[in-house]
């Protein structure tokens, strides 16, 4: 074939050109085209080199705009659901700008501690917490952070929705509201001294902040006055009826507003809200075992009875039972004894109690039916006991506690 009968290269198709300068042309192969020497071939070169950018262009573009319409794959989130903590005990947490971070602790038991209406209540102090009992419902909360930096006495007192931890030296106390961390002591509440139940909900007697010997005022938990004042010298305690009792010369007075009272000039042994049990004793020491009716102030003798030296009982709200520690001088220890007021019967139990009465609170407590007596035994643990003695450990001494207090509604 002839170059006059080659065909002309069709579009996309390269044509290798073999001129150059070192080969001269072939004569031989006849007359070229008109037009140019090569140009036929030179312009289908670049034709192609240019169809050839186009396309890879083309290509890049491409790609580049796939990848940028593509989003990237996101992981999605696992439906898988999340393993949930223990009911039983559960830490929530707790932080106070002025306290830092401490941990509020509930146990639920699944069973009541004890058959009781369910506002009735059992606070309990340790070394570092307290304790709420609500024992209807079988459901314990602990607070910690509450330690105290003294070994002196320490005045527990319990409100509607709140408890105190205020020791009689001028260190920090604590706050414990119902379900919260702790925080510090509030208005006067702040100042060294004792604390004692008010005659309301919400309401405390505590040291005037002046310090003043036997001035006691009454204020809220918020640690603001209420507006009335007892003026008693002498160590004071509380009256079981949310007035105060006063040690003086003479005997023991109910102290209230405005007023003194001598309840007796022998012992006062236990306290109640209708009743008080006290040894009287005569000129000759002939001393007898007297039931004090607090609304008459009448004296109902129950029989002899010789000097005692323990720490001050709690009798039951229907006036019917004394819980008494008995023990001698010497001994760190005490029996608790049951005392039927109305019989003059006393009913020793097996429970073994500490008679350190340095503490500002009762060593044990009645629930409001007079069903049950609280108590906490040597070892720290808090035991109930029915009349008939029967007893129930409401906890197992971990931790050990100091002392309790009871919310009645």
């Amino acid at each position: 074939m002839t170059s006059s009968e080659r065909p002309d290269p069709e579009l996309g198709e390269i044509e290798w050109l073999d001129v150059g300068p070192s080969r001269p042309p072939d004569r031989a192969a006849g007359p070229r085209p008109p037009g140019p020497p090569g140009l036929f071939s030179r312009g289908w070169y670049v034709l192609g080199f240019v169809a050839l950018v186009a396309v890879v262009l083309v290509l890049t573009v491409g790609r580049r705009t796939s990848h940028k319409a593509t989003p990237r794959p996101t992981p999605s989130p696992s439906t898988s659901p999340s393993p949930s903590p223990s009911p039983s005990p559960s830490t929530s947490p707790a932080t106070d700008p002025t306290m830092g971070s401490l941990p509020v602790l509930v146990t639920n038991l699944g069973h009541p501690l004890l058959d009781v209406p369910a506002d009735v209540e059992l606070f309990a102090r340790s070394a570092d917490s307290v304790l709420r009992l609500q024992l209807a419902a079988g459901r314990i909360t602990r607070t910690t952070g509450v330690g105290v930096s003294s070994g002196g006495p320490v005045f527990f007192v319990v409100g509607p929705r709140e408890a105190i931890v205020k020791p009689l030296d001028a260190v920090a106390g604590f706050l414990i509201r119902d379900g919260q961390p702790v925080r510090p002591l509030p208005g006067l509440l702040v100042h060294g001294g004792q604390a004692f139940p008010g005659p309301r909900p919400g309401q405390l007697w505590v040291t005037d902040e002046n310090q003043e010997s036997g001035k006691m005022v009454l204020v809220d938990f918020a640690g603001r006055r209420v507006g009335v004042t007892i003026s008693a010298d002498g160590a004071s305690t509380s009256d079981g009826a949310g007035y105060l009792l006063s040690y003086l010369a003479g005997g023991v007075y109910d102290a209230r507003p405005g007023s003194l009272h001598r309840i007796t000039s022998g012992a006062l042994l236990a306290v109640g809200r209708t009743r008080w049990l006290t040894e009287e004793c005569d000129d000759r020491h002939r001393c007898t075992l007297d039931v004090i009716d607090r609304s008459t102030g009448r004296h109902r003798v129950l029989g002899p009875t010789s000097d005692r030296n323990d720490p001050p009982g709690v009798i039951s709200p229907d006036g019917t039972t004394a819980a008494l520690l008995r023990s001698d001088a010497e001994n760190p220890t005490a029996i608790l004894h049951l005392f039927d007021l109305e019989a003059g019967v006393d009913h020793p139990t097996r429970i073994v109690m500490s008679r350190d009465d340095s503490y500002g609170g009762a060593p044990a407590v009645w629930t409001p039916d007079s069903r049950w007596l609280l108590v906490v035994d040597a070892s720290g643990r808090i035991v109930a006991i029915d009349r008939s003695g029967h007893t129930r450990e409401l906890t197992d001494g971990d931790p050990q506690v100091a002392q309790i207090a009871l919310r009645d509604g």
